[in-house]
């Protein structure tokens, strides 16, 4: 399993298991109690839960510095008179796909879930 982690950042020993072995050290630890009731005991995030922090931390690396190498796949930013007069102000204005496979892509769903 390749895990990109960001600089600083130390696996915990259970986070360095596989969910399969994570699972079974779980089941060995708690005896009978259920998965996902012994990962809350742990504070153990559940692999979607840490993919779309990850999703979200790289995402925010790549808004804040126009040095990024994906950067230039943004669309322009807002205004910012338009901004103070937004209930919800967003930096970069929402995109619109026709397709799904345009919509999951990561800019985009980006730019819909993380801003």
């Amino acid at each position: 399993m390749y895990v990109h982690l960001p600089p600083g950042h130390v696996l915990s020993p259970f986070e360095q298991c596989d969910p399969v072995h994570l699972r079974r050290a779980l089941q060995i630890i708690f005896g009978n109690i259920p998965y996902d009731e012994a990962r809350r005991i742990c504070n153990i995030l559940s692999l979607a839960e840490r993919r779309h922090e990850l999703g979200k931390r790289f995402f925010q690396r790549i808004i804040k510095g126009e040095s990024n190498v994906l950067f230039y796949l943004l669309p322009a930013k807002r205004d910012v008179q338009l901004k103070t007069r937004l209930r919800y102000a967003r930096q970069y204005p929402t995109i619109y796909a026709r397709t799904n496979r345009y919509k999951n892509s990561f800019i985009l769903f980006g730019l819909n879930h993380f801003q």
